[in-house]
């Protein structure tokens, strides 16, 4: 219910008294999850792009790839016939 409407603030207090219970009933679910979170740290992002440019952004350890106006970016390998070229439809 939650994910279908991430505003609910009924759904999100019924989401959150059964993930309560789901850990109240599991301490080895609970400790598992209290340390991967712990692990995890924080990570985010934000960019704004205004005009013509180009922007890159890549999560913790990942590399960026960018292309400006008109470019294209290819982030890994590329196989097969590829077409670089203006159409004007």
């Amino acid at each position: 219910d939650v994910a279908a409407a991430p505003d609910d603030k009924g759904a999100q207090k019924i989401l959150g008294t059964h993930l309560e219970q789901i850990l109240a009933a599991d301490p080895n679910l609970a400790a598992e999850i209290e340390k991967l979170l712990r692990q995890g740290g924080h990570f985010s992002q934000e960019a704004h792009l205004h005009g013509d440019g180009a922007i890159a952004q890549a999560g913790p350890g990942g590399r960026a790839v960018a292309a400006g106006k008109g470019g294209i970016a290819i982030g890994g390998d590329s196989h097969g016939p590829i077409n670089i070229g203006r159409r004007d439809d």
